[in-house]
Order: structure tokens, then sequence, then C-alpha cells
């Protein structure tokens, strides 16, 4: 009897051990050769992402990790088990971050995303790179990006152009149909792409102003956009 709970001790001791060494190899499942998703994201995440940022014909390796307990997540780039590239991202608000692997004609990017709110000013901007050969630097290879306001009744509102933001939202939306997800500490982001069940952005703020405005998803993105900016200016 004895005999028996000493090996299962010893049992349970060798998983705790194997599990506290999860990130230790390029082997592993949780933290490193897997970008996060699933539940948070709606997106089902391949458990190794292997991509090659620098066209070099080496794959690289991705190990994504918590830091700060558990105020952000550090993104490490590794080639060869020498780290190439990194990244933080926090989940307050100044230290949002999305980065996405987007695949392109068999061709990897890295796509950086950032759909900025603050107080109802907004710019969204993306950039499309590659890793340098020689250090962590990048070449943008193609970005755009498009500032607007919600503001319709502020003196201060500037610009609202439906048919330009539709367009700016085909157009990274098309860039995430191709991507997977590195690193994402958008809270608003992360739950529209739970919604939506996919890396798609379908702009939460268009649902946030029931019952004055509410999206009808029998239109277009650019006719939503209009009866938005109309129903809006009419309340403020």
């Amino acid at each position: 009897m004895i005999k028996k709970k000493i090996c299962l001790l010893l049992i349970e001791i060798l998983l705790v051990t194997v599990s506290a060494c999860a990130c230790s190899t390029g082997q592993e499942t949780d933290k490193t050769t897997e970008s996060r998703s699933d539940a948070a994201t709606g997106t089902v995440t391949p458990q190794s992402v292997t991509p090659d940022l620098n066209h070099n014909g080496i794959a690289e390796e991705i190990c994504l990790t918590d830091i700060d307990d558990g105020a952000g997540q550090l993104l490490e780039i590794r080639e060869n088990d020498k780290l190439i590239a990194s990244e933080e991202g926090y989940f307050a608000h100044a230290g949002w971050k999305s980065l996405f692997l987007c695949t392109l004609d068999g061709e990897d990017y890295l796509l950086r995303y950032e759909p900025m709110m603050f107080q109802g000013v907004c710019t969204y901007s993306y950039t499309l790179s590659t890793l340098s050969l020689t250090d962590s630097t990048e070449t943008v290879v193609q970005s755009s990006s498009i500032d607007f306001d919600i503001n319709f009744g502020s003196p201060t509102h500037s610009d609202f152009d439906p048919e330009a933001i539709a367009d700016f939202m085909d157009e990274i939306n098309d860039l995430l149909s191709h991507s997977v997800q590195l690193l994402n500490t958008d809270s608003d982001l992360s739950d529209t792409f739970e919604k939506e069940g996919r890396l798609y952005d379908s702009l939460w703020w268009l649902d946030s102003w029931e019952p004055e405005f509410v999206r009808d998803e029998n239109k277009s993105l650019t006719e939503n956009l209009k009866d938005f900016q109309t129903s809006i200016t009419a309340i403020q």
C-alpha cells in the first residue's frame, strides 16, 4: 500500500514538472508554437505556426507568453533558437496590440492592425511587413489608414465618409481572411472576432447605439454606415 502511494506521488510530481517545462522546447502546445485564439477569437488556430517572415527559406518558431502577472503578452519570433523579433501587448487600452501572420501567394507577412478609438475619434491603420534578414527591423510592403470620428453633434466633428470607411474595412478584412492571429490584446477586436466566429472586423461600435440605431444585416456596410450617420446626427 505504501509503495503504491509513493508511485502515485512520483507520477504527480512528474506531471507537474512536464507541465512547468511547456515553453522550453519547440514541441510544446500551450504558449509556445501556438498562437492563442479559440474561445478568445472564435477562430481555430493551428497547434504549430512556422512562418518564414524574412523570406530566407528557414521556418521560424512562434512563442506567446503571459507577462507582468497576466497584464500583457509577449510574442517572440525565433529562427534556429535565435530571437529575431519580439513584441509586447497589454490588455490596458493604451497597450493594445494586434499582430497576425498573413500569407499571400505563398509568402508570409507580419500584419499589424490598429483600430484605435478614443472618445469617438478614430484612427484605423494597418501595415503589412516582412522581417529583415540581418536584424529585427521590418520592411513595409503595404499599408493604409483612415481617420474619422462619430461625434456628429460636436463642434470639433471632422470627417465621416461611409464609402471610405467601408473600403478600408474591405481591405483589412481581406487581409485578415488570409491570416492567423499571433498576438491580440485588443478586447474590442477580440470580442468582435468571437462574435463573428472568424478574423473579421465588423466595427463593434455600430452595435452599441441601440435603440437609436440597429444594424441591418441585409444591408451592406456602406449602407449601414450611412444609416448610422443619419440616425446619430439626428439625436446629437
